[in-house]
């Protein structure tokens, strides 16, 4: 069976239902939201990630990352917690352009007594942009039939907080009204 089938002894996630596992919502598709969403996908039926900018196909800048301009780096203790997540994800990343990297023999490093010398002490980093890394586990969640994503959509409380309807939790409870009764069990 597919990580992505529903087995066929479990009803989908109703309102009310007591063998669904429930939905989340994630607030942001950045790269906290992005894992937060597949840490919680194999424990629930539905995750939805709600973000304020659109999202493109792909890499692109988009105006709630502004520091994706420079480099980041993956070190391997980070690629080890992503590919837990993201089976696979550091090759994905290089097919899509990220730059394996050794520290410090790939690179030059300026230090307070000058340069640092260049040799092999086995650290490995991955580097790439925060919206290639971005893009690349976007497009890994897409493909999950159990994830949604509400790109351009600002997030509003859900609950009896909530005053407007919000797509991540459907309409707004009218305040002062009492609570839409269920059926007891059974």
């Amino acid at each position: 069976m597919s990580p992505h089938q529903r087995p066929a002894d479990r009803p989908a996630d109703r309102p009310g239902d007591p063998h669904g596992r429930g939905h989340a919502v994630v607030i942001g598709a950045g790269l906290a939201g992005l894992t937060a969403a597949r840490a919680l996908v194999n424990s629930l039926d539905r995750v939805t990630v709600i973000e304020r900018d659109r999202l493109p196909q792909g890499p692109g800048r988009r105006p709630g990352i502004p520091q994706a301009r420079h480099t980041h780096t993956l070190t391997a203790a980070a690629r080890q917690g992503l590919e837990h997540l993201f089976p696979g994800l550091g090759q994905g990343l290089i097919r899509a352009g990220a730059v394996p990297l050794r520290v410090p023999q790939d690179l030059l490093l300026l230090g307070p007594h000058g340069r640092l010398p260049r040799f092999d002490c086995g650290l490995p980093l991955l580097g790439a942009g925060r919206d290639l890394i971005d893009a690349v586990l976007r497009e890994r969640l897409r493909t999950d039939p159990r994830v949604r994503f509400l790109p351009a959509t600002r997030s509003a409380p859900c609950g009896p907080a909530a005053t407007t309807p919000s797509p991540a939790c459907g309409p707004a409870p009218t305040r002062g009204a009492p609570p839409t009764p269920r059926a007891p069990p059974g």
